[in-house]
């Protein structure tokens, strides 16, 4: 056969292949969202207009996908998270891109030099894969419900998975225009990012606040709460086991808000760039993750060296400027930190307000009016160090003696405004009063944005606690590798994509650590849920209406012990912080004995109060189902409202768990090993972690080539895939498939970022 025959052969059947798994995936997303218990019609109508924009322009899974990635999570109110909505659009765009747009011909990337490592690390998870799903496992009633499964496998595969099939799409893209490809997908992170920020102040309680508040002060009180113990969890239902979801996502996310302060050549992109910077800094630092804020802390060093080396040779001719600048910049933090501490926002406000006033002075009037204008800056400084002064001396919350509360006023005033001043003209010569006053802005959102969560109560606590909590993680790191199988077989292969919670379940069933124990059953035609005791609840949202009284019922049986199971419904997003919630109403049923007659029946009144009050402004209302101890059985949950509807859906469980769903608020360390290295040992062994380093090295090494050269994208991307790395080191991260699919992709386009030619700055 000649080279031309083989050739079209070839082509025809990488043609077949592509239709094929375009047909597979617009059947699995058909299938999928006709199975979805819940909000059908409206996603099957955003995925039909998102299949319209996908064939008429096809690079649109470029925005599209990053842009849904941390908001379209449906699972605490469906009940699935093996098989999700973020799918079905990702099922979408790989159906179009290989039905619609010859991506067949893009095959031969999956196995290119390049991405020879790709293949790998490919190959380690489909053989991990294999050692869960076979032999072939039984399907049970929740073997989709839980994350002992076998089946979590399939779970934990598709965020690697996804990325993988969309490579050759990326690959397509990359071809045909590098630049704006890049420019796309940031876009879609960046858009992404901003609907995540107003997902973290809907947690919050700031949007309530913000119809609701009487005056700005009720809103503030809710925003800059950094005392209070919650921790944000996003939108991301894979947080309901505790994880490190919101964590891995923000540290890929929030540095590219830099990209356009930094490159874009229109000004209200600067803007946008640093309004999502200010909010992805406010979104970071109320997770009061310590592993992120120094994650963050290395991808915003990495970039300004990045960009120094990039601007080498201005840098030589001003680096005595440049270091001056680092020094300002610690002395006004030290500065601002202190007034902050001893008097609160508004001394640190004030002092904010002097430095860009002395920026100003420094930077805009001519040298003819500046000694006029120093004197008025010296009134100026003179009022606010007074108002400073007394916040300092009626502080609420700190004592300060006048001897320490007035030297500390003069020095910072002093320094804030006339450093300022005077130094504005030499550092600032060569950027240009926008550039000049993106740079003050840039460090008054840091300085506004990290001095308040860093100073608070909470995050104090969490620093003070670092060596326990260390302690406790290494504990917890020792007892993952105890669990682990001594066989050279499982050294090198692992225990199988997604065995860890399964693992350490096993493991740990002998000992008092509270793990979270629950199945479906039936017998004599009634399905029931299997409920253990611990620290753990099965919660179903609601539509409750306030100061309305609804009707408990429920069929219950406790064959061994003494069970207390206790029905409460409560405002609940995913995970609380603490114990006592007094908005709870509750009703318990304490079995004093095996019930003679097997099933028992309950009932109960519950009167809602205040919940529901406030509709979508506020966390929604969830039924929760608690058992103390022991083991109960539950059935036809019903939950009757006064016009006779029954609020509970799939009470009888007949549908499996669907719309219900597990909580997990205190107890973490079960599901997660808590090191993304250890992670990949323990269910991919040896090979699988050396080609994740191998990946995650060479992807680091080409996108430092491309950051050598000045590339714009790379010197974000560089600092980003570092800082997730290092995030990974205390969280999981990439057990979170639509994270890591996120991280995959970057970590792709570091791969084949070397081979662009251009270096140019955007001009978007």
């Amino acid at each position: 056969m000649s080279a031309t025959a083989l050739h079209k052969t070839a082509t025809l059947a990488g043609r077949a292949a592509a239709l094929t798994l375009a047909l597979i995936c617009l059947l699995a997303a058909v299938w999928g969202v006709y199975n979805l218990p819940f909000f059908r019609l409206p996603l099957a109508v955003a995925l039909a207009a998102y299949a319209a924009l996908l064939v008429r322009w096809r690079w649109a899974w470029l925005i599209v996908l990053p842009a849904i990635l941390p908001v379209l999570d449906l699972a605490p109110w469906s009940g699935r998270f093996y098989f999700t909505e973020f799918d079905f659009f990702v099922l979408l765009t790989l159906a179009v891109g290989y039905g619609l747009h010859g991506a067949a011909a893009t095959f031969a990337h999956w196995f290119s030099r390049r991405y020879l490592v790709v293949a790998l690390f490919a190959l380690s998870v489909a053989l991990s894969v294999g050692l869960r799903l076979v032999p072939w496992p039984a399907v049970a009633l929740d073997s989709f419900a839980t994350y002992l499964s076998p089946w979590n496998a399939l779970r934990v595969a598709k965020g690697f998975a996804a990325a993988w099939l969309l490579l050759p799409l990326l690959n397509a893209e990359w071809r045909q225009d590098a630049r704006l490809t890049g420019h796309r997908l940031i876009t879609g992170i960046l858009v992404g990012l901003g609907l995540a920020i107003v997902g973290v102040l809907w947690e919050r309680g700031v949007l309530l606040e913000l119809v609701t508040a009487r005056n700005i002060y009720g809103l503030l009180a809710s925003f800059l709460d950094f005392s209070g113990t919650y921790r944000v969890t996003g939108l991301f239902s894979g947080m309901h086991v505790g994880g490190e979801a919101i964590d891995g996502y923000l540290a890929l996310a929030a540095p590219w808000t830099l990209y356009p302060v930094l490159f874009a050549r229109r000004p209200w992109l600067k803007v946008l760039g640093l309004l999502l910077f200010a909010g992805g800094v406010y979104a970071l630092m109320v997770t009061f993750s310590r592993g992120l804020y120094a994650g963050f802390a290395v991808s915003l060093i990495g970039i300004f060296l990045l960009m120094a080396a990039r601007n080498f040779r201005q840098l030589k001719t001003h680096g005595l400027a440049v270091l001056a600048g680092i020094a300002i910049f610690l002395i006004f933090t030290a500065l601002l930190a202190a007034l902050y501490s001893r008097g609160g926002f508004e001394p640190l406000i004030l002092g904010i307000f002097l430095v860009a006033l002395g920026t100003s002075v420094g930077l805009i009037l001519p040298p003819r009016l500046r000694p006029y204008g120093l004197i008025a800056l010296g009134f100026a400084a003179l009022f606010v160090g007074l108002r400073i002064y007394g916040d300092i001396m009626h502080s609420k919350w700190t004592e300060t003696s006048s001897q320490l509360a007035l030297p500390l006023t003069v020095v910072a005033v002093t320094v804030l405004a006339f450093a300022s001043a005077l130094a504005a003209r030499p550092l600032f010569r060569d950027v240009g009063r926008i550039g000049a006053a993106s740079i003050v802005f840039l460090a008054a959102l840091f300085w506004g944005g990290v001095i308040p969560p860093l100073s608070g109560e909470q995050a104090q606590t969490r620093f003070a606690t670092v060596g326990k909590d260390f302690a406790a993680r290494a504990e917890h790191w020792r007892r993952a590798l105890a669990a682990i199988d001594p066989s050279l077989a499982t050294q090198v292969l692992g225990n199988g994509v997604g065995s860890f919670p399964q693992l350490f379940f096993s493991y740990m069933l002998s000992t008092d650590f509270p793990l979270a124990t629950y199945s479906l059953g039936r017998a004599d035609d009634i399905a029931y849920l299997r409920l253990g005791g611990g620290d753990f609840n099965i919660i179903q949202r609601l539509p409750m209406a306030p100061d309305t009284t609804y009707r408990l019922s429920a069929r219950l049986r406790a064959e061994t012990g003494t069970p207390n199971l206790t029905f409460k419904i409560c405002h609940k997003h995913l995970l609380y912080s603490e114990r006592y919630v007094p908005q709870c109403q509750s009703v318990n049923y304490n079995f004093k004995r095996r019930p003679a007659t097997g099933w028992v029946e309950f009932s109960a009144d519950l009167q809602s109060g205040n919940l529901g009050r406030h509709g979508l402004l506020y966390w929604p209302v969830a039924l929760m189902l608690h058992n103390g101890q022991g083991i109960v059985d539950i059935a036809e949950v019903r939950l009757i409202a006064p016009d006779g509807r029954d609020l509970i859906a799939n009470g009888a469980f007949s549908a499996g768990l669907d719309r219900w769903f597990l909580v997990s608020d205190f107890e973490h360390l079960a599901w997660h090993a808590k090191n993304i290295y250890l992670h990949f040992f323990i269910e991919q062994g040896l090979l699988g972690l050396a080609a994740f380093m191998a990946l995650a090295g060479l992807a680091l090494a080409s996108s430092a080539r491309a950051a050598w050269r000045g590339d714009p994208v790379a010197i974000i991307l560089l600092p980003t895939l570092l800082s997730f790395l290092l995030v990974g080191l205390f969280g999981t991260l990439i057990d979170m498939p639509p994270v890591a699919t996120l991280f995959y992709l970057l970590v792709f386009a570091g791969l084949g970022i070397s081979s662009r030619d251009d270096g140019e700055t955007p001009s978007q």
